[in-house]
Order: C-alpha cells, then sequence, then structure tokens
C-alpha cells in the first residue's frame, strides 16, 4: 500500500505533483470507504426487513460474506478506477482545499502540542525523580510524531506562501523536539525489552524508533523531499515483515530464549511469569515454535488442535495447548508456570464419554456446530445457533425461540469452588454429576434438552467480556 503512494514517482522529483497525487489518494480513500459503508448498510437492512417481513431465517455469514465482498471487490475496484493516471496535469494542478488547512493549523497542531508538554512535563519528572519511564510513554511519542508528521506533510504546498513562514520554524521545531524524546523512547523499550524480551509490539516501537530519527536528521540536513518519508518506511515495514531480522522471527527468538532461561531457573522472575511468557508465545505463534525445548513431535499435536477449533471458541483452545505444553515440558509443578489467579474453570462430566439418552428419538452433536444450523424434525425446520456471547438458541419457522443460558448452573459451580460437594478435582478439572450439566427447554410439543460434554466457567460472574461457555449433545423427543 505504500508503495502505490511513491511508485509513479521514482523518476519524477516534482514533489508538489507528487503531494497533490497523494491527496487524491486520500480522498479517495475517505471516498470509497464511506460509499461502501453506505452501501453496506442499505444491503444490510434490506436483507433483514426480508427476513422480518417473509419470516425467512437469515443465516448471519450471510452478513459477513456481503461486508467482505463490498469491502474486497467494491471498494477495491471503486478505488482503482479513481486512482489519477494524468501525472503531468497534476504539475499544474495548484489547488489547495483550504479545510486542510484550517484542520491542520487549529486540530492537529493542538493535539501535538498537548502531547509534547505532557511527555516533556513527565521527563522531567523523572529525571528529578530518577525513575524508570513508563511504558505508555512510547505511544505518546509515537501520537506526538504522527500528528506532527501528519502536519507537516498536510501543509507543505503552502509552505513558501505569504503569511506562512512560521511553517518552516514549526518543522525545524519539531524534528528537534524530537531527539529528546526518542531517547526516552529508547530507554523505556530497551528496558522492556531487556527484562522481557522482544515481542512484535516492542519491535514495531524499536524500529520506528529508528526510522523517526533517519526521518528527522534527513529532514533538518535536507528539507522539502515529503518522498523521503513514504519510501523509508515502506522499506522498514518490508526489512520488519520478510526475513530472518523480522519481527515474528525475532520474537519468537527472544521469547523462546525467555522460555528457556526461566525452565532452567537461570531468570529470576516473579510467579506466573513462566506462564505469562508460554501463554503469549501460544496464543502468537502456536506451540509448533516449541520443538527446539523438547523431542516431542509438536506439529501433529498441533495440528489435532487446530481441527479442534471453533472460531467463537479460540481461547479455549489456547488453554488446552498451554495445559498440553506444560505437561510435554514438565512443567506442571513449576511455580514459574502456575497460574492460582486463573479466571475460569472447567467442569466434565464424570462419564464423559457415556450419556444416557432415555427415551429421546433424535440427537445432534453440538461440536458441529460453526455458529449457525438446521435441523429437520417430522418435515419442520429448526434453526440453531449459537455465539460467543450467546447461548445457544433453537428458533421454529414461526420466529419462536428458545434459549439455554448457562447462568443457574454456572452459578451453581461458582459456589461449589470454595467447599465442593457436587464436584471432584482431579487433572486440573473439575467432574460433577452428568444431570447437573443438562438443560431442557419445550417448544412445539418436543422437548429439546442438552447434555454438556464440558462447561468453561469463570470464576467471576457478570463480565460480558468472558462469557461462560459450554459443549455438548442436543437430544430431542415428542412430548408425552
Amino acid at each position: 500500500h505504500l508503495m502505490v503512494s511513491f511508485a509513479p514517482f521514482l523518476k519524477n522529483h516534482n514533489n508538489l505533483s507528487f503531494w497533490q497525487y497523494n491527496k487524491s489518494l486520500f480522498l479517495l480513500i475517505l471516498t470509497s470507504g464511506l460509499y461502501s459503508g453506505v452501501l453496506y448498510l442499505g444491503i444490510a437492512l434490506a436483507i433483514k426487513a426480508v427476513g422480518e417481513l417473509w419470516h425467512v431465517y437469515i443465516v448471519s455469514d450471510v452478513y459477513a460474506y456481503v461486508f467482505f465482498f463490498i469491502a474486497f471487490f467494491f471498494n477495491t475496484v471503486f478505488f482503482l478506477s479513481k486512482v489519477p493516471s494524468n501525472f503531468s496535469q497534476l504539475e499544474q494542478d495548484n489547488s489547495y482545499p483550504k479545510g486542510l488547512k484550517v484542520f491542520t493549523q487549529y486540530i492537529l497542531i493542538p493535539l501535538m502540542s498537548i502531547y509534547l508538554v505532557i511527555l516533556f512535563l513527565y521527563e522531567i519528572n523523572i529525571l528529578i525523580q530518577r525513575s524508570l519511564p513508563n511504558g505508555i510513554v512510547s505511544w505518546l511519542i509515537m501520537g506526538y510524531s504522527v500528528f506532527g508528521i501528519l502536519s507537516l506533510l498536510l501543509i507543505f504546498p503552502i509552505r513558501e506562501n505569504e503569511g506562512n513562514k512560521w511553517i518552516r520554524t514549526f518543522s525545524r521545531f519539531f524534528y528537534i523536539m524530537l531527539f529528546p524524546l526518542l531517547a526516552l523512547l529508547f530507554i523505556a523499550i530497551s528496558i522492556r525489552i531487556s527484562d522481557y524480551g522482544i515481542t512484535e509490539d516492542r519491535y514495531a516501537i524499536f524500529v520506528i524508533g529508528i526510522w523517526l530519527v533517519i526521518v528527522a536528521v534527513y529532514s533538518l540536513l535536507k528539507p522539502g523531499n515529503i518522498k523521503f518519508i513514504p519510501i523509508t518506511l515502506c522499506i522498514f515495514a518490508l526489512l520488519s515483515v520478510y526475513g530472518p531480522q523480522s519481527a515474528p522471527s525475532l520474537s519468537v527468538r527472544s521469547q523462546l530464549k525467555q522460555l528457556r532461561e526461566i525452565i532452567n531457573g537461570k531468570k529470576n522472575t516473579k510467579e506466573e511469569r513462566g506462564y505469562n511468557v508460554l501463554s503469549h508465545f501460544v496464543e502468537h505463534y502456536g506451540i509448533k515454535p516449541l520443538q527446539p525445548l523438547t523431542n516431542t513431535p509438536l506439529a501433529p499435536i498441533e495440528t489435532i488442535l487446530k481441527t479442534r477449533n471453533r472460531k467463537e471458541k479460540q481461547y479455549l483452545v489456547k488453554l488446552e495447548s498451554i495445559d498440553t505444553m506444560k505437561v510435554i515440558l514438565h512443567l506442571e509443578k513449576n511455580r514459574n508456570f502456575t497460574q492460582d489467579d486463573n479466571p475460569s474453570f472447567r467442569v466434565m462430566p464424570l462419564q464423559e464419554n457415556l450419556y444416557n439418552i432415555d427415551s429421546y428419538q433424535w440427537m445432534y452433536d453440538m461440536k458441529d456446530l460453526q455458529s449457525t444450523d438446521s435441523i429437520e424434525i417430522d418435515n419442520k425446520k429448526y434453526f440453531i445457533s449459537k455465539t460467543y456471547k450467546t447461548p445457544y438458541q433453537i428458533k421454529n419457522e414461526k420466529g419462536t425461540t428458545i434459549s439455554f443460558a448457562l447462568d443457574t448452573i454456572a452459578n451453581m459451580f461458582r459456589k461449589e469452588l470454595a467447599d465442593p460437594h457436587l464436584m471432584i478435582y482431579k487433572n486440573g478439572n473439575y467432574y460433577a454429576n452428568p444431570q447437573l450439566m443438562t438443560i431442557s427447554r419445550h417448544l412445539d410439543n418436543y422437548v429439546f434438552t442438552i447434555k454438556f460434554s464440558y462447561l468453561m466457567i469463570y470464576k467471576k460472574g457478570g463480565n460480558a467480556s468472558k462469557t461462560d461457555v459450554g459443549e455438548g449433545f442436543l437430544l430431542i423427543k415428542k412430548e408425552l
């Protein structure tokens, strides 16, 4: 994407036409985004109206398909069809939107000034107290840099106009002020890397810091060549993504080294530090890159875990992957790899592979449910749905819905944590009577019963971002 902004001007040294070209691209991005957003909203409302008026069940994936079609096809085609191709005409275009100057002078520059004041006051504070900088300071410096560079780019064509001589002064002031702030950034990020190793976020901050130093030095020595900014940014972006020096490659090696040192006791850490490193590693890179730590083949294990994955249950696979690696690496009793404050616990039936189906006539395996599905019973269609935030729901063709909320079961097991009577704890899981893990509902003279094969329950209920979940079998029978 960055190459699009400068590729046509690699041999063209006219900075003004380069600016006009990128102004057109910027306005095109805003326009195509607006058109695409309105188009998606209109189509989505039309689909919703059809479903409500004719009682047609619309699979939720339809909205996603429409969104991706508009975002990746319509938006792209519209954008490319409007990209300027007559570059000689751009050289004669001296137009400048007055709104850009107002936006820059009265919004971007004041915002940048606020960041600058906060950062310099903080820098003075840590010098007086002789304390280490907070990690968030890196993001504040990024904010100052973004607002500053964007401001300079937006007002570039009018820097020589009468009454705008202040722009040159502002430009030098901005780049000079960057140096003490970047020194603070490198101190803050170096401390984090020294203590906790390289992650992709820390890598990005460090690399952007180096890029800002180069841009600042170049702009002070040779002002006026704005093509230097996107070209160098593109080069740094490519180096950060590909090759042995890339962010993923260096991050994996660094975090692997951190894990090895914690496992071997060579690194003094707080309890749970090892668990946090392992958790971060599994979440971002999977378990296969951990192969240097064990002789057990990890590739087939990762394949098995991925095939059992569900789109709305990725965090469950992450927890299972972490537990698997703790067993493989023999870390179950290592204090650095325990998580006493684990926010969730798993409950499974005592006879997890044996289910009493009683007089039920139909069975549906909920593990096969991605997000929505339909089943047919006695020529009647029923729609089953499940999302990360909502319980299992079953809807008939008339739109009548029954829900299988986990609140009652989850609250019962939460109370059991303090003094378990209904649960047995072993191998990191709780086990309970299958009858306690069953919910029944009635609809259209049928009994719908879910027998859960496991429940993942959060210790603290009522948190909308952490929903209790379960998986199991749906049993159906006619009411007597």
